[in-house]
């Protein structure tokens, strides 16, 4: 009976593995893609945990000249690690791996 119920402990303790995940901060610089006209850059922070299978974005921060401002983004559909934040109304695109 100990052999079994050690042999389960073992066993159960095999898939409690976690995988670990270090949150920090990356200066990304976001762009506009505009097909006319004069393309402009701004540097964005990206709080972001990563590991070895994905990454996850916890908030992007964009300093206006008052302080760091939280702006909302979105993935941007068809690519892999595009995104679309807007500033003052403008679009600009960023890619975080």
């Amino acid at each position: 009976m100990k052999t079994i119920i050690l042999g389960l402990v073992l066993f159960l303790g095999l898939g409690l593995t976690q995988e670990t995940k270090a949150q920090s901060k990356y200066r990304v610089t976001a762009q506009t893609e505009k097909s006319y006209g004069q393309n402009y850059w701004v540097d964005v922070i990206v709080e972001a945990s990563s590991s070895t299978y994905s990454n996850y974005i916890y908030g992007v921060y964009y300093n206006d000249g008052t302080g760091l401002k939280e702006l909302s983004y979105s993935k941007v559909y068809g690519y892999e690690n595009k995104y679309r934040v807007y500033i003052n109304y403008e679009a600009y695109y960023f890619t975080f791996q």
